[in-house]
Order: structure tokens, then C-alpha cells, then sequence
């Protein structure tokens, strides 16, 4: 079942964006990616036509990945040769911080917009200020063969959730107080759980695991207890994001072919395919007003941009 409407593919005539190659890696379903080429766009579906696509970061030379809302929707955070935050409309972008792209990725911002939290070198989870000052180490990277993906703010503030492969190699979902302590590993060992969401409420998480042996969405409660998978065994299915009611939950799946952008109820009904496009599509992510999602797409040609596409009424 398609979304009603028209397809974002029968929608816009041609995508041109200008040439620029740069190499960073992405993580999906465990498995690690070279990406190639990248570009940030904003693609507007409105009555059958598409306004655009509008190039964000019309900057040669430099790549552009791993974009995150403000809580208020007005700003945009990404990676490229650091961290950059911009207006939702590409403009007065601001370097915030130096990077190397081959180890940071992932910014999520706090709820109160103030602070920035990402993923960094070892294993590692920091903290800093959205203008790029008081640079916190939240958790100390303890080995250059430990890794950290997805953190993220609880919507409360007061923790953070990260997903982390450490000594075992698999991956666990951890919470952690803000001043680093009081460390708990919410997943059991011996499967990769990973990709975690906060639920609008903090009440709920949604995460990827392989636990019955293919990629699925999952949710549990806070505390980690009585997970419950909501997608069938049709293909992987990965990235989930909570529609900003907590209603719906949007995530990308292979489950018809091709890597799309999917959306379903909270408790994993009325799955409906939002995109259909030639994209390998990853990392969704729900704007705050409900009206979009930006995701990560990569055409067959191999130049992965990163667009915003606009969710019909109907599922929002």
C-alpha cells in the first residue's frame, strides 16, 4: 500500500546538483558503508509538483551529511569538515567545530536547543554548546576498536541514549547520565541492537535488532523491558523515527526491492511506502511540525544527497 497522492517520483522533473567528491563512512544494519559525494537538499511536494529541489549547501568541495532539526524546526546541524548549524532554509550557516569526518558523525540536538550531542573517536559520546564551546566528553572512548552511533538527548535532558560495539563486537543500547555516570546497558548480549529513537514521551525507545535472525524495528520501554517487534520478516528494516506525537514511527526497508522510506503505526500496523524513487534510501528523521522528513538517498549513479520530502496529511 502507497501512500495517497501523488509519487514523489512522478512529481519532480530532474535533480542537478553540482559536483563535489569527499569520503566519510555510514553505518546501516551493522554493515559499514563508503559514501561518496554528497549534497544536501530540499525537495517541497505540494498538489503533484515539487518546488525545487533547492540545494541547502551550495559550497564546492565539501560534503554534507547526517543533517538534525532544532527542536523549533528553524535551524539544521550536519557534519562536514566539522559541525555546521544553518537555517532550515540553508542560510546564515555557521562552523561550529572541527571534525574529522571519519570519526564524528551523528549531532542530535538537546530539547531545549542549547547543546549539540554526537558521536566521536573510540567509542566515544561528547557534548557542546550549539556556537561550539564547552566541549564535554559525556563517555570516554576507551579503544580505537569501540565504536558509537546514534546518541541522542532523552526528552527530558537528563540522559543520553547511544548505541555502542564494544568488546564483545555486538551492538548494545546504553542510557547514561549527562555527567557521564551511572551507565546502564538497556539490550542483552549476544545480538546487535542499535539505531535507538526516543519515543516524544521518553516513555518508549525504538531500535533495529537482529535478534530473530534479519534486521527488524523494535520498540521497548525506557528501561529496556518487554521489546516487542513491529515489522514482518519481509527484508531489513532500519533507522526508525517517532512522528513528533508519537503516533507513527517512519523507517527505511528493502521489504519491496529497494531501499524506501516507510511509515506505520506505532504498534506496527497500517505500514503505507511514502517515497518511491530510484534512491537507496537511509536515515529518516521526522521534523518537528510533522510536515517532512530528510533522509540520506543515493542514486544508482552512486552520488548520495540528502533530501527533505514532505508526508501527506493522512500520516502525519
Amino acid at each position: 500500500m502507497y501512500a495517497a497522492g501523488p509519487r514523489l517520483a512522478d512529481c519532480y522533473e530532474s535533480l542537478e546538483p553540482s559536483g563535489l567528491t569527499m569520503h566519510t563512512i555510514r553505518r546501516v544494519s551493522g554493515r559499514i558503508l563508503l559514501v561518496l559525494t554528497m549534497f544536501l537538499f530540499s525537495i517541497t511536494v505540494s498538489c503533484g509538483q515539487v518546488d525545487g529541489p533547492v540545494n541547502l549547501t551550495q559550497y564546492p568541495g565539501m560534503p554534507h551529511v547526517s543533517p538534525s532539526w532544532s527542536p523549533d524546526g528553524s535551524r539544521i546541524a550536519y557534519i562536514s569538515d566539522g559541525i555546521y548549524i544553518m537555517d532550515a532554509n540553508g542560510g546564515n550557516r555557521t562552523k561550529v567545530i572541527d571534525l574529522d569526518m571519519s570519526e564524528e558523525k551523528s549531532p542530535s540536538w538537546s530539547p531545549d536547543g542549547n547543546s549539540i550531542v554526537f558521536a566521536g573517536a573510540s567509542g566515544s559520546v561528547l557534548s557542546m554548546d550549539t556556537d561550539g564551546s564547552n566541549l564535554t566528553p559525556v563517555v570516554t572512548g576507551m579503544s580505537i576498536y569501540w565504536i558509537s552511533d546514534c546518541p541522542s538527548y532523552s526528552p527530558g535532558g537528563s540522559q543520553i541514549m547511544f548505541a555502542a560495539a564494544r568488546e564483545q563486537g555486538w551492538w548494545k543500547i546504553y542510557l547514561v547520565d549527562m555527567d557521564g555516570s551511572n551507565e546502564t546497558c538497556l539490550t542483552p548480549p549476544g545480538v546487535d541492537d542499535e539505531e535507538p529513537a526516543w519515543s516524544p514521551d521518553g516513555t518508549r525507545i525504538a531500535f533495529v535488532s537482529n535478534r530473530d535472525g534479519h534486521s527488524g524495528i523494535y520498540v521497548m520501554n525506557a528501561d529496556g523491558s518487554d521489546p516487542v517487534r513491529l515489522t514482518d520478516g519481509r527484508g531489513a528494516h532500519d533507522s526508525p523515527t517517532w512522528s513528533p506525537d508519537g503516533s507513527r514511527i517512519a523507517f527505511v526497508s528493502n521489504r519491496d526491492g529497494k531501499t524506501y522510506i516507510y511509515i506505520m503505526d506505532a504498534d506496527g500496523g497500517n505500514v503505507t511506502r511514502l517515497t518511491d524513487n530510484d534512491l537507496f534510501e537511509m536515515s529518516p528523521e521526522w521534523s518537528p511540525d510533522g510536515k517532512k522528513i530528510v533522509f540520506a538517498g543515493e542514486p544508482e549513479a552512486g552520488k548520495p544527497d540528502i533530501y527533505v520530502v514532505s508526508v501527506p496529511e493522512n500520516l502525519r
